[in-house]
């Protein structure tokens, strides 16, 4: 999940102009320059979705995905923007599927109102997804 996430964002990065930092993987923060982190937030518990057959469930699993665009305070709002427009293309309404076969399902964005932090104002926008996998159960017998 993370892998295939994380390279849906990176093949569409340079787009922003500006650095992306994305979990477990070294990054500096810029000096006085735009920068975003790339979340992958998981859901609660998977839920069994449906029977895929002798020995074979569908499980299903939820989360989001979120892109936060840290700008240098009174820079502008330009390079967010365009982030956000950026991240509603690669995810919203998307679908797709990882090497193992899952099958990933997008929602709708939801973007929220900046804020400002310590000289910095930050700009969130998320897309929750379904991941639905096929996996062996143990049947008893």
């Amino acid at each position: 999940e993370r892998i295939y996430l994380t390279n849906k964002m990176k093949a569409r990065a340079s787009e922003l102009g500006f650095p992306i930092s994305y979990p477990n993987q070294p990054f500096d923060i810029p000096v006085n320059s735009t920068y975003g982190e790339f979340h992958i937030m998981s859901g609660p518990n998977p839920i069994i979705a449906g029977g895929e057959g002798k020995g074979k469930v569908r499980v299903r699993y939820v989360g989001l995905v979120q892109l936060t665009v840290f700008v240098p305070k009174e820079k502008g709002t330009k390079a967010a923007t365009t982030a956000r427009d950026v991240f509603k293309e690669i995810f919203q309404f998307t679908l797709g599927r990882d090497a193992a076969q899952s099958s990933y399902k997008f929602g709708v964005l939801r973007d929220y109102s900046p804020e400002t932090k310590a000289g910095w104002e930050y700009y969130v926008v998320r897309v929750p997804f379904e991941r639905d996998s096929i996996e062996t159960v143990q049947i008893s017998e």
